[in-house]
């Protein structure tokens, strides 16, 4: 197998390990059964375990993942149509892999890849002096960013308001709790005293649930070629890359995460993580939204973009207009055709409008259903627009419909993606 290239690499090894995270938490569990059975006349009440049972799991959990007994292993890394190698040795087949990252070392001149990998394997991470050397790896791993979109979690939506804000609400709980309490003591009958503790037993439930969805709810942060999508209690909020005129990360006091500064002035904050359990996830969010805004910024042109126009057409008559296009059926000088390259250029072009793209998606169908469909998959793995990826899955499929495939560009029309 010949191969494409090869640069000096380091692989980083790090204590952070699935395994020990299972073990640390049976041993916790079989260590509290035991406490439980055997120290029955040392603890009074079973309740007195669980404050120590969450500490400890916390600290099983978050103890694993410092990198305190880092090494590194120098070796040779070669990039070839197999895979990616280390030494004599297969590193990772694109099928052990959910999806990597590239950010800056800190304190250093050189960048980290690292690889999440399937199931209870710990995570791959490599060193290599420049960026461009890990986005090879990426892209041979079929991890580019224009190949795979990148899925994060930050923190609730809740700790992007600004902080008075924040400590207002969370403040109302414990305010309407001392109320209640006043309300107890001042009550002057037993009517009056039996409503102050029914309110509390349906109050205390509810300042649970507020905390537990408003402040401890996760962000699903989703960064593709085309934008940002952010998801967060059922809402999703899509940001287009042509959007972003500036992103960075923040390092707060206490929070940490990525600020993406918009064309219009608007300031969007996603907070990740906090400075001690961050673990780099914030530099990784940032260096994937940068990739994604510098491999978007070649735009292309492409020739024959106005034949995919709707315009004024129905539905079901745009999409037989698409079908020619691609299949070539009546090309004269008023219908163009349009090559396959050419559609999937347009289709894979994040820079192009979402309905673009959508119509490029049916007539590369038709020019050839095999390989028409198979760059369909490529783009919408890349996508980070929900309606445009739905638009491509009603197309993909081959049970769909033109009345699916109507309603989902209906729908991707409407949206102003």
């Amino acid at each position: 197998m010949p191969t494409l290239t090869s640069f000096p690499a380091e692989r980083l090894s790090t204590a952070r390990s699935a395994w020990a995270i299972v073990a640390a938490t049976v041993g916790l569990g079989l260590g509290l059964v035991a406490t439980t059975v055997l120290g029955a006349g040392v603890v009074e009440s079973p309740l007195v375990i669980v404050p120590v049972a969450l500490v400890t799991a916390f600290a099983a959990y978050t103890a694993p993942r410092a990198s305190i007994f880092a090494r590194r292993e120098a070796l040779e890394l070669r990039i070839d149509d197999a895979g990616v190698w280390l030494g004599p040795r297969a590193l990772l087949s694109n099928g052990d892999v959910t999806q990597g990252f590239v950010m800056p070392m800190p304190g250093e001149r050189s960048w980290m890849v690292r690889l999440e990998r399937l199931g209870l394997h710990g995570d791959q991470r490599l060193v290599v002096q420049q960026a461009e050397q890990g986005r090879a790896i990426l892209e041979a791993l079929g991890l580019g960013v224009d190949r795979r979109t990148a899925s994060f979690r930050g923190l609730a939506r809740f700790h992007a308001l600004p902080p008075l804000a924040r400590g207002l609400a969370l403040a109302v709980p414990p305010v309407l709790q001392a109320a209640l309490l006043l309300l107890m003591q001042q009550a002057e009958t037993a009517a009056q005293l039996r409503a102050a503790k029914m309110a509390e037993l349906v109050f205390l439930p509810l300042a649970i649930i507020f905390y537990l969805v408003v402040a401890a709810t996760r962000t699903r942060i989703e960064v593709g070629s085309d934008g940002v999508l952010v998801r967060w209690l059922g809402r999703d909020r899509f940001y287009r890359r042509a959007d972003i005129a500036r992103v960075r990360a923040v390092d707060g006091l206490i929070l940490t995460g990525v600020a993406l500064e918009l064309s219009d002035g608007r300031t969007v904050s996603l907070p990740v993580g906090t400075r001690r359990l961050d673990g780099g996830l914030s530099r990784e969010l940032a260096a994937r939204v940068e990739d994604a805004r510098s491999h978007a910024a070649r735009e292309r042109t492409h020739g024959g973009q106005d034949a995919l126009h709707r315009g004024g057409r129905p539905v079901a008559a745009w999409l037989t207009a698409l079908r020619n296009v691609g299949a070539g059926a009546n090309a004269d000088m008023r219908t163009p055709t349009i090559s396959l390259d050419n559609l999937a250029a347009v289709l894979l072009d994040p820079a192009s409008p979402p309905m673009t793209r959508a119509a490029a998606a049916v007539a590369a169908v038709a020019a050839d259903p095999l390989e028409g469909r198979a760059r369909i998959r490529v783009a919408q793995a890349s996508c980070a627009n929900d309606k445009l990826k739905r638009a491509l899955g009603a197309i993909v499929r081959i049970d769909s419909d033109d009345e699916r495939i109507a309603r989902a560009l209906v729908t991707l029309d409407t949206s102003h993606a």
